[in-house]
This record gives C-alpha cells, sequence and structure tokens, in this order.
C-alpha cells in the first residue's frame, strides 16, 4: 500500500466507530475498516478493487450521485443522508461524508459512513405525531396558551390560530412578554391586570372577559378561561389557558331587543323573589336549543330549567344562585344540560344580579353552548395520556435536555428512565446532571452533551454508568432539536440498556464456529427488529397506529384507523378457528383494567398469513388501551431449527439415536394400551468397513448417504429411520405386523443391492443384512422387540450376508 495511504489507514482507521472507504478519483476501493465491512457485510477482500456502486439501492436519483461527483472531484467536501444496499439486499440510512484528500500528490476519497436509520424512523414518527397535534390545535375553535406561574406574561406556547382571532401579528407571541398586555382595551388593562396574581383566586380557574386589539386596528372580545397546573406536590408549574373569540355575543348583548332571537346562546333575565319563587321573565330562543326547552314554559316558572340541569351540578347550581343573591356578585358556573332525547349539552352561564325595590334579585345574563370546547379538551387530554402511554411502553430510555446560559438541564423523561436511575420525574425535571449524578459521571454526560450540541449532528456514544440496579452498559445516541432560527434549544437523548447484550456477545465469542453463527444471527436478528405499537379506544376501534405496526403487518396507518382491532388483526387461531373476543388478551387488559406483559399469540398479516407475535397490552384508563408487540416469527424458527438439529443425524439427515428411541418408547405404548401393531427393523451395511478401509471415509460416508435415500424412499411418511450406530440403522413401522414388515424389508434390501452406488467408484457395490421383529404388548419393554431384531440381524450376517431374517416372537436375545 502507498505510505501515506498506509499512515491514513492507521490504528484510528481501524477502530474509527463510523464506517471509512477509501477511493482514488476513478471510485475504485483502496481500503475499508472493520466497521465498514460490519455495517454492509462485505468482507474487505470482496470490496477492495471495486467500486462503491456496489451499495447503490437503485432508490437514489441520477442527479444525486452527479452532484456528489461533481463536489468531491472538485476538490469539496460533499455531506448527505443517502440510502444504500448490504450485501445481503437490506437497505439502510447513512449520513455519509466523503472529504478529498491529497497526499504525496495524490488525491484520494475518504468516505465515513454512521447509520442513521432508526433515527430517521423516530424522526418520521415524532414529525407525525406533531402533525397531527397541530392539525389537532388548528381545528379547535379556541386560542390556547401557556404561560410561566412566575407572574410574567410572556408565553410559552400559543397554538397557530391566534391568527384567526388576531390577523397576522407583527411580532411572534412567545418572543415578546408584552404582545398581550398592549393589546388589552383601554377600558379593560386594569381589570385584567388585577387578575395576573393568581394567588388571590377563589380557586385555580379564572374566567375574565375583556377586548384585544386586532391586526387591523379593530377590537375583539374575548372569553379567557385560565387554569393554574400544579405538579404532583401542588406546586404551581403554569397557567394553561383559552382565547375564545365572544365578540358577537357582546354585540348582541347591545343589541338584544332588536336581534336576540338569532343569538348561538341564551339572552336572559332570571328574577328569584324573596319567597324563593324563581322564574324566566325573558329568554331567547336559544333555550330551546341548548336547555331544551321551551322559554315560554319558564316564563312564570323556572322549575323545567332546573330539572334539566344534569344531576350531578344541581347542587353546584343552587349553591353559586345563593351566593351571588346574597353578595350580589356575578355569577358563573360551568354545567350540563340534559335534553329529553337524552343528549348532554355543556353550558357556560354568566349573569349580573340587581336587587330590586321589592327585595327580588334579577339576574341579566347569557349562556353558552361549550359542548364543542369541552370535547376538544377532553380529546387533547386523552391523546396526551396515549402520547405518555406509548412513551413509557418504550423499551429505550428517553429524556429531554434543555439548553441554557448556564449548561443543561433536563426538561423530561420517560418511566424507564425514572425507575433505572431510581429517580422521581420531580426529582429529574429542571435538575442539572450534577445534581443528579456523581462528579465523573455528570462531566462525562455533559461533555457528550456539549458535543452533539457544538457538532450540529447526532452523537453516538457507549458507555457503563451505575444505576439503581448495579453497573450497566449503554448504547446512547444525542441530537440536537433547531427552532426557527437555527439554534439549537433542546438535546433529545435516546439509551438503551445493552448490558445483557453485550453480555451475550462476549459468551458467543468464546463458543465454537457454529455458537459464533448463531450468535451473530441472534444479532442481526435483534438489529432488525422494530416493536410495532398500536392503540384502541373502549370500543375496541384502533386510534394509533405507528410505522414499525405498518412494517410487521403491512396495513398503512390509513387503512386501519377506526376498525375493529380484534376483528382486524386477531381473529382466528393459527388452526383456522374464531378467536373469542373474551379470549383476546388486549380486549381483557383494558376490560380488567391490568397489564398483560409478554403474552405469545398471532396477529393477521393484510395479505392474510398469520404472524406470531410477543405482546405487551396497557390499559389506558377511560381512553382504552395500548399494544407494544414484536415479530417472533425468527424466533420460532429458530427453535424448530434447533429441535431439528437435536433430534436429526447430521450426515445422513434421518433421525439420530435419541429420537428414534423416544418415538420406539411411545410405540410401546400404544401397543401395549390400544393394542396396536408395530414392526422394527435392524439394518446394517455388509463389509463396510472394508469400504472405509479400502476407499476412505469420505467414500463411506458417501454410500451411507446413498443408503439413507434409499430408505426414504422405500418408507411410508409414517414411518422413522434413525442411524442408531457407525452403519447401523433401525426402521419403526406403526400400524404394521411382523409379515408387513418382511415384505417392506425385503423391498429395501433389493433397492440396496441395485442403487446404493457412488459415483466416483462404480466398480462399488453394497449390500444390505436385515433383522425384523414385531413389538408384542407383553414385551416388558420395547427395547426388547428392537433386541430381538437385532438377533435376527447377526444370524442374516451369519447366514451370509444380503438377506432378511425375521425374529421368532418368542425368542429372547442373549
Amino acid at each position: 500500500m502507498h505510505t501515506a495511504l498506509a499512515l491514513l489507514a492507521g490504528p484510528l482507521f481501524e477502530h474509527s466507530p463510523d464506517a471509512i472507504l477509501i477511493a482514488d478519483t476513478n471510485g475504485v476501493v483502496r481500503d475499508v475498516n472493520a466497521e465498514f465491512t460490519r455495517l454492509t457485510g462485505y468482507a474487505r477482500e470482496e470490496i477492495v478493487g471495486k467500486t462503491p456502486r456496489l451499495l447503490k439501492s437503485g432508490q437514489m436519483s441520477l442527479e444525486f450521485y452527479r452532484t456528489l461527483w461533481q463536489t468531491v472531484l472538485s476538490g469539496q467536501r460533499w455531506r448527505n443522508d443517502i440510502l444504500n444496499r448490504r450485501k445481503d439486499g437490506s437497505l439502510y440510512w447513512a449520513d455519509e461524508i466523503i472529504q478529498p484528500i491529497t497526499l504525496d500528490g495524490e488525491t484520494v476519497l475518504v468516505s465515513f459512513q454512521r447509520d442513521i436509520t432508526e433515527l430517521r424512523r423516530m424522526r418520521e414518527a415524532l414529525d407525525e405525531e406533531r402533525a397531527r397535534l397541530d392539525g389537532f390545535l388548528r381545528a379547535s375553535p379556541a386560542v390556547l396558551y401557556a404561560v410561566p406561574a412566575t407572574g410574567t406574561t410572556q408565553p410559552l406556547f400559543v397554538s397557530e390560530n391566534v391568527k384567526d382571532l388576531l390577523g397576522n401579528l407583527p411580532v411572534e407571541p412567545c418572543s415578546d412578554p408584552h404582545w398581550w398586555l398592549e393589546r388589552i382595551h383601554p377600558e379593560d388593562r386594569d381589570a385584567v391586570q388585577r387578575t395576573l396574581d393568581f394567588r388571590r383566586w377563589p380557586d385555580d380557574t379564572l374566567l375574565r372577559r375583556y377586548r384585544l386589539r386586532h391586526a387591523d386596528g379593530h377590537y375583539v372580545w374575548v372569553e379567557d378561561k385560565v387554569t393554574l397546573v400544579r405538579d404532583g406536590q401542588g406546586r404551581p408549574q403554569f397557567l394553561s389557558g383559552a382565547l375564545l373569540d365572544v365578540s358577537r355575543e357582546a354585540e348582541q348583548r347591545a343589541l338584544l331587543d332588536k336581534l336576540a332571537r338569532h343569538l348561538p346562546g341564551v339572552i336572559y333575565i332570571f328574577k328569584r323573589t324573596p319567597d324563593d319563587h324563581m322564574s324566566f321573565p325573558y329568554a331567547s330562543e336559544g333555550m330551546r336549543r341548548i336547555c331544551g326547552i321551551d322559554p315560554e314554559a319558564v316564563r312564570e316558572d323556572a322549575t323545567p330549567f332546573f330539572a334539566s340541569v344534569h344531576p350531578e351540578d344541581q347542587a353546584a347550581m343552587r349553591e353559586t344562585s345563593d351566593h351571588s343573591v346574597a353578595t350580589l356578585e356575578p355569577w358563573r358556573l360551568l354545567y350540563r344540560h340534559v335534553h329529553p332525547d337524552g343528549h348532554i349539552v355543556w353550558a357556560e352561564g354568566e349573569a349580573t344580579p340587581e336587587r330590586q325595590p321589592d327585595g327580588s334579585t334579577l339576574w341579566y345574563g347569557f349562556i353558552a353552548d361549550i359542548t364543542a370546547r369541552v370535547e376538544a379538551e377532553r380529546k387533547l387530554r386523552e391523546q396526551e395520556v396515549l402520547y405518555h402511554t406509548v412513551l413509557d411502553n418504550l423499551q429505550e430510555i428517553c429524556y429531554v435536555a434543555e439548553v441554557t446560559p448556564e449548561g443543561f438541564r433536563f426538561r423530561t423523561g420517560n418511566a424507564k428512565l425514572y425507575e433505572l436511575f431510581g429517580l422521581s420525574p420531580e426529582r429529574w425535571i429542571g435538575a442539572s446532571p450534577r445534581e443528579l449524578f456523581p462528579p465523573q459521571t455528570a462531566e462525562h454526560i455533559e461533555k457528550n452533551l456539549r458535543r452533539s450540541l457544538e457538532e450540529g449532528r447526532t452523537l453516538r456514544t457507549e458507555t457503563a454508568m451505575a444505576t439503581a440496579h448495579g453497573w450497566r452498559e449503554f448504547s446512547a445516541s444525542i441530537t440536537p432539536l433547531f427552532d426557527e432560527n437555527g439554534r439549537a434549544r433542546y438535546l433529545v437523548g435516546l439509551v438503551m440498556d445493552v448490558t445483557e447484550y453485550k453480555r451475550a456477545i462476549r459468551r458467543a465469542q468464546e463458543a465454537s464456529r457454529i455458537a459464533a453463527e448463531r450468535a451473530q444471527t441472534l444479532k442481526t436478528l435483534l438489529d432488525a427488529v422494530g416493536e410495532g405499537i398500536f392503540g384502541i379506544d373502549t370500543d375496541g376501534a384502533i386510534v394509533f397506529w405507528n410505522p414499525a405496526a405498518e412494517r410487521i403487518l403491512g396495513y398503512r396507518a390509513s387503512e386501519v384507523l377506526g376498525l375493529d382491532a380484534h376483528q382486524t388483526i386477531h381473529g382466528q387461531h393459527p388452526d383456522g378457528t374464531p378467536h373469542p373476543r373474551q379470549e383476546c388478551p388486549v380486549l381483557r387488559a383494558m376490560l380488567e383494567n391490568k397489564i398483560i406483559a409478554r403474552k405469545e399469540s398471532y396477529f393477521l398479516h393484510r395479505d392474510g398469513h398469520l404472524i406470531p407475535v410477543l405482546l405487551t397490552a396497557t390499559p389506558v384508563p377511560g381512553s382504552g388501551a395500548v399494544v407494544v408487540f414484536t415479530d417472533i416469527t425468527q424466533i420460532k424458527a429458530m427453535q424448530e431449527e434447533l429441535r431439528h438439529q437435536a433430534e436429526t443425524d447430521p450426515l445422513t439427515g434421518l433421525a439420530n439415536r435419541r429420537r428414534f428411541f423416544t418415538a420406539l418408547l411411545l410405540a410401546g405404548e400404544r401397543v401395549a394400551r390400544k393394542g396396536d401393531r408395530c414392526a422394527v427393523l435392524m439394518l446394517d451395511l455388509d463389509h463396510f468397513k472394508a469400504v472405509n478401509d479400502r476407499y476412505g471415509h469420505a467414500v463411506g460416508d458417501a454410500v451411507l448417504r446413498s443408503f439413507a435415500e434409499i430408505l426414504r424412499d422405500s418408507l411410508r411418511s409414517s414411518d422413522l429411520a434413525g442411524r442408531v450406530g457407525g452403519e447401523e440403522f433401525a426402521v419403526l413401522l406403526p400400524h404394521t405386523d411382523l409379515a408387513g414388515a418382511l415384505l417392506l424389508a425385503e423391498r429395501i434390501r433389493h433397492a440396496v443391492a441395485s442403487y446404493c452406488r457412488v459415483p466416483q467408484h462404480p466398480e462399488l457395490r453394497m449390500t444390505v443384512s436385515i433383522g425384523a421383529s414385531e413389538l408384542l404388548p407383553e414385551d416388558p419393554s420395547p427395547e426388547v422387540a428392537l433386541a430381538r431384531a437385532d438377533a435376527a440381524l447377526y444370524r442374516a450376517k451369519q447366514e451370509g450376508r444380503n438377506r432378511v431374517v425375521a425374529a421368532c416372537a418368542t425368542s429372547q436375545p442373549d
């Protein structure tokens, strides 16, 4: 190798975590490192001297490769994501860098690759979930926001539909702490500012009305419902609010006499006399739609109105009404009406009381239908529960760290993380690495976070750490998340506990070649496996379906969302019989409200075949359940292969001694219990030792394989042939008496004499001697019948070989 290239391909080259390929400017490969062979499956001798076209997936455009070569041949560094193909045909995404380097006057191209297949999948899943949430927020009639519970008015979050309410604002709400207060109408600003201190609220929810300036200058009336969100210890975390445009309601209040019948809500006057008689002197037509009551029916007596209030809300209705009449404070209540047909309408009522000269109290009020808003908030909460359930069911450890001027602080984590390190969410959230881990560990974590941040890319590392469960090994990736200005504000970490995997690899390295191959097969399966995840609602309909589920079962999410999960993928057993719903572990987990973990079952693929899976079903109270499953088809196949290897003679492919004697014992039990007929043959190739001595063991092995093939061709599917010694074979013949066994033995003897050949030695002729016996009910064990057949075989050899001899039924072996 060229001296400069030899330096380039030194120890750093061999031990680099990146897959490295060195090629000349014609694309001919000079060298690759060990990581390259592991990633692609090509050995060094299979790729050196050839071109990287071996890796082409066929799914990248010609323009993509043209740009690549134009860049590197001009001496510039090229970097991009590329889809490549391994030697075994599987595809993988790589983050690839190609750097031209001039060494001793010669230009070579050095390629660095890292596998980012799993990262791209996770990014795509995250982008999809974000798009769903953004679509939901845009469809909401209310503008949702959140601000810190620290007194500042700079929001943490404002939904995109704020533009529908206030037009295109000159600044982004989340970047300007003054945008909200400055847009409040001057006449409303003082009253609103007095509500900023949540410690003065009567409870954790506040409803306020005021006007906000639209981008074109006019004012919009809004109803602002604010809720104080506390953590598990009752400490304030942030304020969550919803702005609803109520401008039309305000205008209709001013034009009550002319427009009352056209309002979307109910405008009313409510009267309560000193003797507690209640009535609605005036109620608009909206009462029929919202309350399910004819306005005329309550003009003199309000009893029908209160009867329509949901039983669970009637106490609050009475309590707030009594409070308002006693204090003359405005009345406000969120409650429900039950219509005559049984459907429920969520209502938000408010009214201003005035005392009358006769001691009566009149309320001038409005009732709004907020069913859509309540339903939207409920669905949002359900979606959040579903997302958190999915996150907590991931096998990987997941966390998010915020980039702060002082360093890094953790913002969230999943249940797997908290359990592994023995931490509570409250201890984790907001803490820095140095506040949670020993100094050396914290320094290592901060170093990796800083490196990923500075390089602006995903960083993959392997490390070992002390946990609540002892010293563990981890494989980790850290990915920076960028805002619209290209600044990384957060880092997402995914960590996999590979302790047991590493131990398995080390054990496999100490085993034989076969064990090493099986370990590699297992590793390949583990690397390729992906957990399918789907969610169902309380009716069993699919509401969530991740990309791994698409890959494993063939259904796209758009094809299964809304379908009954059990009927679609879980409705039958492998034998084709129906799978009853009451036996379904997924539905049982939801109905019994308990986790059903690591349950083996079968799911139906889109093309109709069944796939064995290992599933965990986790109930989501009030919402349904989440299912995490893994395709175990290959594991099942490996188990069957191991069983087959344990029962098969490797040279002939016939049953080995262990399998044959197991079958013989079962046959003996059937003969003893049911009176079944069964015969056995003992067979020995004549003069086989002479074949080995004269022609060698390779020819002897060929003779044994030829003989085994003749046996297979001569037997029924219910018969069993086994190699029980070097050149000794036995045949078990169920449902066969001694006469039938002798006929079959004679056919075998004739076939061996005629066809047992080795093509390289046509002069070699083989014969076989056979002893036959029948299993008898009075035999103390089936081995006795086999011994009789063996004695008959011995007589066949004594009488000149190449013959069949029957054992006497009453004779006992010597």
